[in-house]
C-alpha cells in the first residue's frame, strides 16, 4: 500500500508566518511554501532549507503569498531578489506563485497609456508611501534600498508563472474552488471571495480619489507598486495604533473563554488566502490572517456533506492567534487535534490569551496540542495551569524542528 505523509516546517518567522509543506506519496513529492514572514527571516531560516532542497533534485511546486504585509511578503521579495529568473534560478525553481495584487482586481485589463500629469501623480502617491515604509523594521535592508520596486513587479521581472492556477485572474473562491497541483495533492479555497477583494479595492480608490485621481488605470505597471507600498504601510500605521499592553497577572478563564469579540475590519486581512490542502486522507488548514466568520463559511461550502465539527488533522490558526480572527462559529465548524501558532508575541502581543482559552476549551474530543514557534506569555500560562490541562485535555509544545504527521497519533478517527 503506497504511504501518504505531509511534513510541515514551521519556520521561526518572528512576528509572521513562513511555512514549508512537504507532501508525499511514495517518490513523489509537493512543495509548498506559504509566505516567509519579514525579509531576515528567509536570510536566517528558509534560505538554506531551499538550497538544499534543490540539491536533492526538489522544486517548490507553489508559493504561496497569502496578503500583503510585511510579516508575509518580505521574506519572499528577499527570495525572488536572490533567485533571479524562472528559467535560471539561483536558489530553487519555483512552478507557480499565487499573489493577488493589484492587476488581478479587475477581469479585463485594458490598454491604456497614462498621461504626464497622470504619470507623475501616481509617482508621487508612490514615493510617499513608499517613504512611510522606511520606519518598518526589515531587517538587514530597508524598502527604499531594495533592488526590486516591490514583490509584483519581482514576479513580472523574473517572469514566474502568476495565478496560472486561475488563469491569471485573482485567487478566489469563485474563481478557483480547487487546485489540483498533483494526483495525490489538492487544496480547497477558502479564503478570500470576491467581496473581501472589492472591500480592500474600494479602499485603494478612496486613497487614489484623495491624491487626486478621479479614475484608476488597470494595465499601468505603476500601480502595483503604489498599490503594495499603500497597502504595507497604512497597515502597519494601523497595528501601531491599536497595539494593547496585555497584562496576565490575575486572567478570568471563564470569562475569556465566553467573551463575544468584534470580528477582524482590516479589509486587508480579510483579502487572505486561506485553504484546505488534502493529501490523501490528511487534512490541513492554513488560515492565513482570514476572518474567522468566511473560513467558517468555506468550510461548511466545501465539506457540506459531513457532521459538525469538520475534522482536520491540523490547523494553522489565523493572525497569530488574534482574538479577532476567532469565534465560537468557527469552533463549531471545524477542530483538529493540532493547532499552530505563529509569533514571538513581541510587536503585536499576539497570540491573545482568549484565543487559545477558546481553543482548548471544547468539548474533549481527543487530545489537542499547540505548537508554537516562541514561547509568549499567554503560552507560558496555558502551560502552566495544571490543573486545566489535566481537566481540558490539552499539551503545549515549542519550536519543533519538523511536524511529521505520521508520527503523531491522530484520534480524530477514533
Amino acid at each position: 500500500m503506497t504511504e501518504y505523509n505531509v511534513k510541515i516546517k514551521m519556520f521561526r518567522a518572528r512576528h509572521g508566518d513562513a511555512f514549508l509543506i512537504c507532501c508525499s506519496k511514495g517518490t513523489k513529492l509537493v512543495n509548498i511554501l506559504v509566505d516567509a514572514g519579514p525579509e531576515d527571516v528567509y536570510d536566517n531560516e528558509i534560505k538554506s532549507e531551499l538550497l538544499e532542497m534543490k540539491e536533492r533534485g526538489e522544486v517548490l511546486d507553489l508559493l504561496v503569498v497569502t496578503h500583503i504585509d510585511d510579516d508575509h511578503i518580505g521574506g519572499v521579495i528577499r527570495l525572488l531578489e536572490d533567485n533571479g529568473s524562472a528559467e535560471n534560478p539561483i536558489i530553487i525553481a519555483i512552478k507557480e506563485i499565487w499573489h493577488n495584487t493589484y492587476r488581478h482586481m479587475h477581469q479585463e485589463l485594458p490598454t491604456v497609456t497614462l498621461t504626464d500629469k497622470e504619470q507623475q501623480m501616481i509617482i508621487g502617491f508612490t514615493k510617499r508611501w513608499k517613504s512611510a515604509c522606511k520606519i518598518m523594521p526589515l531587517g538587514k535592508h530597508q524598502v527604499s534600498a531594495r533592488q526590486g520596486s516591490s514583490l509584483g513587479a519581482l514576479i513580472l521581472k523574473g517572469g514566474y508563472p502568476w495565478n496560472k492556477a486561475a488563469d491569471g485572474k485573482a485567487i478566489t473562491t469563485q474563481a478557483l474552488t480547487t487546485f489540483q497541483i498533483a494526483d495525490f495533492v489538492r487544496l480547497k479555497l477558502l479564503s478570500p471571495n470576491t467581496e473581501q477583494l472589492d472591500n480592500l479595492m474600494n479602499y485603494w480608490r478612496r486613497e487614489l480619489q484623495k491624491s487626486g485621481f478621479k479614475t484608476d488605470r488597470p494595465a499601468d505597471p505603476s500601480f502595483d507598486d503604489a498599490y503594495e507600498y499603500f497597502l504595507l504601510a497604512v497597515e502597519e500605521e494601523r497595528k501601531r495604533r491599536g497595539k494593547q499592553e496585555i497584562s496576565f497577572s490575575q486572567p478570568q478563564w471563564d470569562s475569556l473563554k465566553d467573551e463575544y469579540i468584534d470580528e477582524d475590519s482590516s479589509c486587508k486581512n480579510g483579502s487572505s488566502i486561506a485553504f484546505v490542502l488534502e493529501c490523501g486522507s490528511k487534512r490541513l488548514l492554513f488560515a492565513a490572517d482570514a476572518f474567522p466568520s468566511v473560513i467558517a463559511q468555506g468550510i461548511d461550502r466545501v465539506y457540506k456533506e459531513e457532521p459538525l465539527p469538520r475534522m482536520m488533522d491540523l490547523i494553522k490558526v489565523s493572525h497569530h492567534g488574534s482574538k479577532h480572527n476567532i469565534s465560537s462559529g468557527l469552533l463549531q465548524a471545524v477542530d483538529a487535534p493540532l493547532y499552530l501558532i505563529s509569533t514571538n508575541g513581541e510587536k503585536h502581543g499576539h497570540p491573545d490569551l482568549d484565543t487559545l482559552i477558546k481553543i482548548v476549551d471544547q468539548p474533549q474530543r481527543y487530545q489537542r496540542t499547540l505548537i508554537f514557534n516562541y514561547e509568549t506569555d499567554a503560552s507560558r500560562y496555558l502551560e502552566a495551569n495544571a490543573e486545566k490541562k489535566d481537566l481540558l485535555n490539552y499539551k503545549i509544545e515549542y519550536n519543533p524542528s519538523e511536524i511529521d504527521l505520521n508520527k503523531w497519533v491522530n484520534l480524530k478517527n477514533e
